[in-house]
């Protein structure tokens, strides 16, 4: 696909069906996979323009939440959006059956480029550690076809109204083509703009080609997307009982307008060039690409003064009622005040700031910003030995530089800077009047350098109706952190430069399809990667790399698919099977919990983790009319670890009765999730939707979908041992088996059904165009979770049993609902 067939996408349609249809016919071209199992005629995909791998990777960096509702309006495709950007979509066919829910507050890569490939696996594209550093440089071979030159001026309006949180937006995208042989330019720009939900967004496109002959071509593509919104956390039942479903904790009001806690900025453009050859008996393409952004998200902190946030637990009946002493009745005039009033006033904050001159509160917002650098050159060779063989070989190199800081952004009236007590200069890390570090770094802050480099070669051969093609790859990686200075505050534990993480990687594939008389076709592919690393640490600070500073295991992985499928004149039957064993090398996250050592920030890492996925899936349409269809389809799967990870917690104690300690600490331990389910969301799912096409250009569709099987993500510090230890941390605590059942319980989410019905009309004046489409959603208004997880928060036995006792939790599980009942509504216009 060439420069010219992107930019046609755009003529006549909005930018959401652009990525759309993007994502819908080229989805493994965007992750770059680890493991490459979906049938293909490649081993790394094909017929597609570099510009949209970084147009594609910008866009889904800067704008995820956006991507889904320009789906939701251009196609009618709803994700049943769990809180914080997560995605559990009920739509089976036109989401692939995909069914996940994430608890890192971010839509995973995969499900994006699975969104709308029915029946492909796209599970196994979950991105490990390693892969999201070396993502690019996984994509391996591309290829760029050569088209003709045309001239052309294209605009679009659009409006969307929604009422999830009562949404409005306003996009306008203008296109211009232009140029005379051998010369050729393209231009476009689309923004939009959201009302009530502080989304605001823009892109812009800029492109020159030359071609002196028609075998070869040269060009050039500038590429941006600046977008920001808001993001919410997950809830518990107990807010949800008192605020309801819809609250969110991240609004506020300043002034008598909306303005959030949390809001994430990205802007990263891209400049990409492009060298393209071809001839009847090979093709070469070379490309080279440059991208410089940032991006930010904003949160609301406090020291020394009551929690901001009405969802707070110490502001919820529950904290009152697990007190002997009984309900306080000064805080349980506030608990009431924020109940009746939940969001947040920024006014209220301010005052409260400038009325505390004896440093007793004081409120700010910070920012965790983040600079980005990478540079990227791939360059592969396709020919052809005989009309029935093809050969391909390519290279790839991505080299990046990512700084990360924390910032002061705003004060809120605060004067008396130099008052506050040592610990939060400490945990500022700054020195002097507030007033002079303003939007300076603060906190903690560190630089990250990763090269990477990937070698591949595929053969493919076609005899008859078998069709069978092979290949290798090999990648080397290199990573560093360095500049690294942190504080208590957040559980880090020291300053100076981080050890290097250094891998290799080596994959081999098998991939066959034999085609029987037109109407039945099978597929097969068996694919493995083994990763091989040598002496690493885990990226921890100096003082503590000897006694972490060991080889790690080292993970590999294995892929097994199968797939069968039949057609003929009314009916279509597709089933897929598959086996996946996936390795990810770490992860780590930082998080407040309160172990038998002490009450602090914790930082963990979850390593040598090993996960297990099979089932099989189907879809069967029938068509019994060239007007009506009808389409059937299900999904039983089994997700589960496949071993016991090992447990890495740094910290520094923070003293009290029991424990005076305040070194840092260091503990390893193993994990006891063998066996225990992975929350991907449902494991199970049953669907079937109608279809209906009218040749005056207007289409109907009623849809439902049953999910069950679906269950929470594990907090892993309640798989340890140290769990079990008395206060003291000396001995285990003594528990029946029916006890530590429920402690370490992993809850399993009810079953849901939602009902759906989209209709859509267009027409057509001339060269102008107007499309009208409507989405109403979940139709019989089912409010059930889509996902969530375990707080991490409960780190002891005692702490868990208080809890269990209690009947209130006050950390209780939690969760991402549903939106209930919501309608979209897209009226666009092209001229």
């Amino acid at each position: 696909m060439s420069l010219k067939n992107i930019m046609g996408l755009l003529e006549g349609r909005s930018i959401g069906l652009w990525a759309v249809l993007m994502l819908m016919f080229q989805p493994g071209f965007i992750l770059g996979q680890a493991l490459d199992t979906s049938p293909s005629n490649e081993l790394v995909p094909v017929s597609f323009d570099q510009a949209n791998l970084f147009y594609f990777q910008s866009f889904l960096e800067a704008g995820r939440d956006e991507l889904q509702q320009m789906i939701s309006f251009d196609w009618g495709v709803h994700f049943f959006r769990n809180r914080g950007g997560n995605s559990s979509d009920s739509d089976l066919f036109l989401q692939g059956l995909r069914l996940r829910s994430s608890i890192d507050g971010q839509i995973p890569w995969s499900d994006l480029a699975g969104l709308n490939t029915p029946l492909r696996n796209r599970w196994q594209r979950m991105p490990t550690q390693r892969q999201e550093y070396a993502l690019e440089n996984r994509l391996g071979v591309q290829h760029i076809d050569i088209s003709p030159f045309r001239n052309r001026l294209q605009n679009h309006l659009v409006f969307s109204v929604a009422n999830r949180f009562y949404s409005t937006r306003f996009g306008y995208s203008t296109t211009r083509e232009f140029g005379k042989k051998p010369h050729r330019f393209s231009l476009s720009y689309t923004g939009r703009i959201g009302f009530f939900n502080h989304l605001r967004s823009s892109s812009f496109w800029l492109s020159w080609a030359y071609r002196p002959e028609r075998s070869s071509e040269w060009g050039a593509v500038l590429f941006g997307v600046r977008s920001t919104r808001s993001r919410q956390g997950a809830l518990t039942r107990e807010i949800w009982e008192l605020l309801g479903p819809d609250f969110r904790s991240d609004q506020g009001n300043w002034k008598g307008r909306s303005r959030p806690t949390r809001l994430v900025e990205a802007f990263r453009p891209l400049l990409l060039f492009y060298r393209n050859t071809q001839t009847e008996a090979a093709e070469w393409n070379s490309s080279v690409a440059l991208q410089i952004g940032r991006g930010r998200q904003t949160r609301l902190s406090y020291q020394d003064a009551p929690h901001p946030n009405p969802v707070y637990y110490r502001y919820l009946p529950s904290f009152y009622r697990r007190r002997a002493f009984g309900h306080r009745t000064d805080l349980a005039q506030i608990e009431q005040d924020l109940i009746r009033n939940p969001d947040l006033s920024w006014q209220q904050l301010v005052e409260i700031n400038r009325g505390s001159s004896s440093g007793q509160a004081f409120y700010s917002v910070l920012g965790d910003q983040e600079k980005r650098r990478r540079i990227w050159f791939s360059s592969h060779v396709k020919a052809k030995p005989s009309p029935r063989s093809t050969w391909y070989t390519g290279i790839a190199f991505l080299g990046e530089r990512y700084k990360y800081s924390q910032h002061l952004l705003d004060l809120l009236g605060a004067q008396w800077w130099k008052n506050v007590d040592p610990f939060t200069h400490q945990a500022y890390n700054v020195e002097g009047p507030m007033e002079k570090i303003q939007g300076e770094p603060v906190g903690y802050a560190y630089n990250f350098y990763s090269q990477s480099f990937r070698l591949d070669a595929s053969y493919r051969h076609q005899a008859g109706p078998l069709e069978i093609q092979g290949g290798v790859k090999y990648q080397y990686l290199n990573r560093r952190r360095t500049g690294l200075y942190a504080n208590d505050w957040y559980g880090l534990l020291a300053k100076g430069p981080s050890a290097n993480l250094k891998q290799q990687m080596l994959g081999a594939r098998l991939w066959g399809q034999w085609d029987a008389n037109l109407r039945y076709q099978f597929r097969g592919s068996i694919q493995c990667e083994q990763t091989f690393l040598p002496l690493s640490s885990l990226l921890i600070e100096p003082e503590l790399s000897n006694s972490i500073h060991q080889p790690l295991p080292t993970p590999w992985a294995l892929s097994v698919n199968l797939e069968a499928k039949t057609r003929q004149e009314d009916w279509e039957l597709r089933i897929t099977g598959f086996y996946n064993k996936l390795a990810e090398q770490q992860s780590r996250r930082n998080y407040y919990s309160e172990t038998v050592h002490s009450q602090s920030f914790i930082s963990e890492v979850l390593a040598n983790q090993s996960q297990l996925h099979l089932g099989f899936e189907g879809l069967f349409v029938w068509q019994p009319l060239p007007s009506n269809s009808f389409e059937f389809g299900w999904q039983l799967r089994k997700d589960v670890w496949q071993n016991n990870p090992r447990l890495h917690w740094y910290f520094r104690p923070e003293p009290n009765e029991v424990n005076q300690n305040t070194e840092p600490v260091s503990i390893n331990q193993t994990v006891s999730l063998k066996g225990k389910a992975l929350a991907k969301g449902p494991q199970s799912a049953l669907g079937m939707r109608w279809n209906y096409q009218s040749e005056k250009y207007w289409w109907l569709q009623l849809g439902l979908h049953c999910l069950w099987n679906n269950r929470l993500a594990l907090a892993p510090v309640r798989y340890t041992n140290s769990f079990l230890l008395s206060p003291k941390g000396t001995e285990p605590i003594p528990l029946s088996p029916n006890e530590l059942w429920a402690y370490r319980l992993q809850e399993k989410l009810p079953a849901a059904a939602y009902m759906h019905l989209s209709w859509g009309k267009s027409w057509k004046n001339k060269e102008r165009y107007t499309r009208l489409f409507i989405s109403f959603q979940n139709l019989t208004n089912s409010r059930t979770p889509t996902g969530g997880f375990q707080q991490g928060r409960v780190g002891h036995v005692s702490m868990a049993r208080e809890e269990f006792v209690s009947g209130y939790p006050l950390f209780g599980n939690r969760y991402w609902m549903n939106s209930g009942r919501t309608f979209f509504l897209n009226l666009s216009h092209f001229f």
